[in-house]
């Protein structure tokens, strides 16, 4: 099992980076679990984390009924030190949840996000997550309406 934890976590922070863009603030994000829609999550940039930028996230269950925050830190580039600018342009970096983030499956349940690594694509993010008191990692992919 910690292999299969091991790979899912190397190849979330390789892969989907490659082809990355940054987090825009206040874009709503359509979020699929598995393949299954899993709400809708709005990033707002909060403040600058030393080597991240920290986006507090407001994720919305599939019905917009009841809504969780999850923290990210979005990771900075070389040549891309403001926080402030980074919210307004697009370039290559990755994704983490922060030591809070609660969010949503693909059955609408509220849980606690143990940890979750994403890189950016033009239109969203992909990659893996894992919620607490689960054995299994699922895949997460958000996309911008």
């Amino acid at each position: 099992m910690k292999k299969l934890l091991s790979f899912a976590f190397v190849a979330a922070m390789i892969v989907p980076s490659s082809a990355a863009m940054a987090i825009e603030e206040g874009k709503p994000l359509a979020v699929y679990v598995n393949d299954d829609d899993a709400g809708t999550l709005i990033p707002y940039l909060y403040k600058d984390a030393g080597k991240a930028c920290l986006y507090v996230s407001e994720w919305y269950n599939q019905g917009y009924l009841i809504s969780e925050e999850c923290d990210l830190l979005e990771r900075k580039s070389k040549g891309y030190l403001s926080c402030l600018g980074n919210s307004y342009i697009n370039f290559p970096t990755t994704i983490a949840s922060d030591v809070y983030c609660r969010g949503f499956n693909d059955w609408g349940l509220s849980l606690e996000v143990e940890y979750m690594h994403v890189g950016e694509h033009y239109d969203g993010f992909a990659g893996v997550l894992k919620y607490k008191g689960y054995p299994y990692v699922s895949s997460i992919e958000a996309w911008t309406y």
